[in-house]
């Protein structure tokens, strides 16, 4: 049970700024990746992410993810939301150039408010939530698909 980490946790976000801050000034981009291209390529062809795809991320971390959607893939539109600013920050330094424009980028404290009620997100083809739904409390698991079911497209893949 992940529920004393739960993702408004304070300390679940003082240690992803801090894994942030080692990762860009000594370790590299890649070092708190949790994904590595072969599991990319078997989570795409899984669910049939192409170039017409629009995702959401619920929890994009450094943005390994993210980087490949938009760089490799180039899916239509990206928009992530994540409650560390240093992961943001390491993601929009691992994202640059045209796939910028594609993206956007969301932080909030309470991301699961944030994508019930922000008008800037969309309907999304894809919506992702990699290694996040295990760290929410019981109670807010139910709210987090919830709120990411309503912004699927019919016929959708979360």
């Amino acid at each position: 049970d992940m529920s004393p980490m739960a993702c408004s946790s304070p300390a679940l976000v003082q240690f992803y700024d801090v894994a942030a801050f080692f990762s860009r000034h000594f370790l590299g981009l890649d070092a708190f990746s949790a994904c590595d291209g072969e599991f990319f390529g078997r989570m795409q062809d899984a669910c049939n992410i192409s170039a017409e795809s629009t995702v959401l991320e619920l929890g994009f971390g450094a943005g390994f993810v993210a980087q490949q959607l938009l760089e490799h893939v180039g899916v239509k539109r990206y928009d992530g939301v994540e409650l560390s600013e240093g992961m943001l920050n390491l993601t929009a330094l691992r994202v640059g150039g045209q796939s910028f424009r594609r993206m956007g980028l969301h932080h909030s404290m309470k991301p699961v408010d944030l994508i019930r009620e922000s008008e800037a997100l969309r309907s999304y083809s894809h919506v992702l939530a990699l290694f996040v739904l295990d760290t929410l409390s019981a109670t807010d698991v139910d709210r987090a698909v919830e709120a990411l079911l309503g912004r699927m497209k019919g016929g959708g893949t979360l």
